[in-house]
């Protein structure tokens, strides 16, 4: 049996050899592991010597696990190619064969089976912002009141999020499971609305292509494991999306459930709050029906679900406050005289101070101070804040598997991280590549609005404010698809 397998496994080899994509992968194939030689020979000893100086015990030990056991990781990435090559077409006839309803189905199935092995096999215990979100949902549930660790009302992380947690914990008093099975529910709905959304502008071959690489993407399954807002509050928005692509006259219902959902996300990210602009950009570029109307019902609804939270941040901090507190933290983490683009803590600011909008506009008046005594500093690190944000594809991988209670295998922590981050990098390169080769100019109109508006806002508020990975997750789907539109039909 293991013979004929290698015969079928060296059969497709040989007749993919002809095959571009094919010929790419297994040339990919060999340069990682000519790279993994390479970093064992000359490279390993120093790098394990860089991770023992951190600071953070807990990054030692989480990258020491990725990088003592990189070369391994090489050389599995490679095989998983050459075995990617070996097979993709086996595959992709097979799923040409199935209905599109089945399609879907079946893709949803295994988003949640595999989903359900992560979190049953990989017992993540939530840091840092994870941990904010989590206490603040318990503390909500155990005070009745939005406090910090200091014992302050507060409103600097947004309330979204902790205030669903808190309701888990009528249900249990650790209910971490329960917010798992959220998860795996806010990836269903993903799936759903950006194959909703993407599926006409795909052939059949490359629709297939598409929900396999997005439902298969290590960053999108280890969500299940991560408490935080990106997943959700992307889901939301591409129902959004779904719903405003769907007709060029939106129903008076539909404008109101477009504004209860972008209160949503407003409450879990701030951002939110500046969508309904980018909705009136992308109906008045492609004459919708009333857009100035849809446009007012849409923001007076996402303000009128705000209001009591808005009433309340007035009453305690004698400011307007939308959602969060937390926007002048960001904006000095991103401009201050020492930043560098991504994520640091190199900066001044009093997270105890009682009077958070107070301290929330010195952050702000000190980041445009700095910005003003060195502009061209300032101007310097906007390339630095694209590069942080797309430096790494990994942080489901990273905030899932950085703390838990259970004892993983190195290797498996290595392996996982780099095979992300190859898949990641291999989505944004092809990304970039169809547009370069203009292959997604011959899209409708209104498709192209809605991907490269929504591009805009991501990418101009990262450069208004500060570079991450976890920045870039909302038009991520935009990325797969144009990724995939390299493939022919």
């Amino acid at each position: 049996m293991k013979s004929s397998l290698l015969k079928i496994v060296q059969n497709n080899l040989l007749r993919h050899l002809e095959d571009k994509a094919s010929k790419l992968l297994l040339g990919l194939s060999l340069i990682l592991c000519i790279t993994g030689a390479a970093y064992h020979l000359f490279f390993k000893e120093k790098m394990l010597s860089i991770i023992a100086l951190m600071d953070d015990s807990m990054n030692v030990k989480y990258y020491f696990s990725i990088f003592e056991y990189l070369e391994f990781s090489f050389a599995l990435a490679a095989v998983l190619l050459i075995l990617i090559v070996s097979v993709k077409s086996i595959v992709i006839n097979y799923l040409l064969k199935i209905s599109d309803n089945s399609l879907l189905q079946i893709f949803l199935l295994m988003n949640v089976l595999l989903q359900l092995l992560i979190a049953l096999f990989i017992q993540t215990e939530p840091i840092a912002d994870s941990m904010y979100y989590y206490d603040h949902a318990r503390r909500l549930f155990t005070e009745s009141s939005y406090s910090n660790q200091y014992g302050n009302l507060t409103a600097f992380w947004p309330i979204g999020l902790p205030a669903i947690y808190s309701l888990f914990f009528y249900l249990s008093p650790e209910p971490i499971t329960y917010i798992k099975i959220l998860n795996i529910v806010v990836s269903i709905v993903l799936i759903i609305a950006v194959d909703y959304f993407f599926k006409n502008s795909l052939t059949r071959k490359q629709r297939i292509v598409f929900l396999l690489l997005f439902t298969l993407f290590p960053n999108n399954l280890f969500s299940v494991n991560v408490l935080l807002t990106d997943y959700l509050f992307t889901a939301l928005l591409w129902i959004i999306v779904v719903m405003i692509s769907r007709n060029i006259s939106l129903s008076f219902s539909k404008l109101i459930g477009i504004g209860v959902l972008t209160s949503l996300m407003s409450y879990l990210r701030p951002v939110g709050v500046a969508l309904p602009l980018v909705f009136l950009v992308i109906m008045r570029l492609n004459n919708y029906h009333n857009s100035v109307k849809s446009f007012l019902v849409i923001s007076i609804t996402c303000l009128l679900m705000l209001s009591p939270w808005m009433i309340r941040n007035y009453k305690i901090f004698n400011s307007v406050i939308p959602v969060a507190t937390n926007g002048g933290y960001n904006f000095l983490m991103g401009n201050h005289a020492e930043a560098n683009g991504g994520v640091n803590f190199n900066f001044d600011y009093d997270s105890e101070n009682p009077d958070e909008a107070e301290e929330e506009k010195k952050a702000y008046n000190k980041a445009l101070m700095d910005i003003n005594n060195n502009p061209l500093h300032a101007l310097s690190i906007l390339p630095l804040k694209i590069f942080h944000s797309y430096k790494r594809g990994d942080s489901s991988i990273t905030w899932s598997l950085k703390r838990t209670k259970n004892t993983l295998p190195p290797l498996l922590i290595s392996a996982t991280f780099l095979i992300t981050n190859l898949f990641f990098y291999l989505v944004v390169i092809f990304s970039v590549y169809s547009l370069i080769r203009g292959k997604v100019t011959t899209l409708p109109k209104l498709f192209q609005t809605i991907c490269i508006s929504l591009s805009c806002l991501f990418i101009f508020l990262i450069l208004v404010y500060v570079g991450g990975e976890r920045y870039i997750i909302p038009i991520l789907p935009i990325h797969f698809f144009y990724a995939i539109k390299n493939i022919k039909s």
